[in-house]
This record gives C-alpha cells, sequence and structure tokens, in this order.
C-alpha cells in the first residue's frame, strides 16, 4: 500500500475511563503491486516485471471499544480495539510495464473486507492523534486478469495497514 486519505465523522459514548466509539469513514487508498517472471534469469539483463497500480474508493465502518489509561481533563491517552468492515466501491487502475509489452491488466477486488484494529490515542485539548493498526482478517482480492490472453492470475492478500490521523474535537 501507498498513501490514502479519509474524512471520518466519529460518535463516542463515555461511561468512566471506558468508551465504545464507531466512525463513518470515506477514504482513497493507493495500492501497487510487482510481477515479476521468473523465467527471465539471463545474466546482465534485469527480470521482466509489471507494475499494477490501482486506486480504491470505499467506506469503513469500525466499532471500537476503548479504555483511558490516561484521562486528564487536557490531556488524555487510551488504548482501542475492535472490528472494522471496508466497502469498496470503486477501483481505478492504472498500468507500468518494464522490459515487456503486455496486453492490460484488470484488478478485481472483493467488495467487503474485514479487520481487526488496534490503536492508541492521545488527545491534547481539543486535538488528538491517533496511531492505528488494522489486521486483515479477509482476503482482499479475488483474482487479477490479462484482457489480451484471458489468463487469471490468482491473488491472494490481506491488506495490513499501519496508519496515522491527526484530528479535532469540535
Amino acid at each position: 500500500n501507498k498513501i490514502g486519505y479519509t474524512i471520518t465523522p466519529f460518535a463516542r459514548v463515555t461511561y468512566k475511563r471506558f468508551y465504545l466509539q464507531t466512525e463513518a469513514v470515506l477514504g482513497i487508498t493507493h495500492h501497487s503491486f510487482d510481477f515479476l517472471d521468473s523465467n527471465t534469469t539471463d545474466e546482465g539483463f534485469e527480470p521482466n516485471s509489471t507494475v499494477y497500480n490501482l486506486k480504491t474508493y470505499c467506506a469503513q465502518i469500525p466499532l471500537l471499544f476503548g479504555y483511558n489509561f490516561v484521562d486528564q481533563k487536557l490531556f488524555a491517552m487510551s488504548f482501542f480495539t475492535g472490528p472494522k468492515a471496508k466497502f469498496i466501491f470503486t477501483a481505478r487502475s492504472e498500468q507500468g510495464f518494464i522490459h515487456i509489452i503486455v496486453s492490460s491488466l484488470e484488478g478485481v477486488l472483493k467488495k467487503n473486507c474485514y479487520y481487526w484494529e488496534f490503536g492508541l490515542g492521545v488527545k491534547i485539548d481539543k486535538v488528538f492523534f491517533d496511531f492505528v493498526y488494522d489486521l486483515g482478517l479477509s482476503d482482499a482480492s479475488q483474482y487479477i486478469i490479462s484482457n489480451r490472453k484471458g489468463n487469471i492470475y490468482s491473488t491472494s492478500r490481506r491488506d495490513n495497514v499501519l496508519s496515522f490521523s491527526v484530528g479535532m474535537i469540535f
């Protein structure tokens, strides 16, 4: 994965140091895949490779359970965890090739993916910082197909994403 962008409104219900939080995440994520041709092992030549870039537009809905282990008026730190569902709306692909000419590739993604999210949050007055790791629980790709040859390449991948966010509480 490369860099992505999100916008996220959230709602939080707090009880003492514990909280339950849900979000409505709208995001754009960039992915890059490299396919190497292992049959080209001539000395002095780079192996043939295909670079496939994909841009996805999606919505994510996590349900997070958190605990504020530091809870002061102007400063707080918390740990949170919980399930997250991701729904992909559209995907745009771009391709680049090195040393070979290949017809267009088309990636077919699963429309629903599931994750388990772990994170650490820091709040200073009304500004917060979140450090989050999303552990992929389901396969994100169905396959990639070469339109010229009709070859279908099975791609098994789970998105494991490390992210950092900054926000403001109104």
